[in-house]
């Protein structure tokens, strides 16, 4: 009788173990699943962000560029210089 008992609850206690780690694991996917769509949610952020500054870069070149072909010392340069610098 002691030894069957013995038996049940290792059955017992094994099933729990396989149970508990299957919650585990399901609050693992879980948390996997939530920084997951924390990750996508920041970089859709910086992407929106990044389009801001592509933006301000390239009005801030044209600005320079502007500036650059009316400055008469620099229109002495090499015109392919100045072009492969703004392009």
């Amino acid at each position: 009788m002691l030894i069957t008992s013995a038996k049940s609850y290792h059955l017992i206690d094994s099933f729990i173990i396989i149970k508990h780690s299957t919650v585990t694991m399901l609050e693992l996917f879980e948390e996997w699943v939530t920084s997951i769509l924390h990750a996508r949610k920041g970089l859709q952020l910086l992407e929106s962000r990044c389009g801001l500054y592509i933006l301000y870069v390239d009005r801030l070149i044209g600005l320079i560029a502007k500036l650059v072909g009316q400055a008469e010392s620099l229109q002495k340069l090499n015109p392919n210089i100045l072009q492969r610098l703004f392009c």
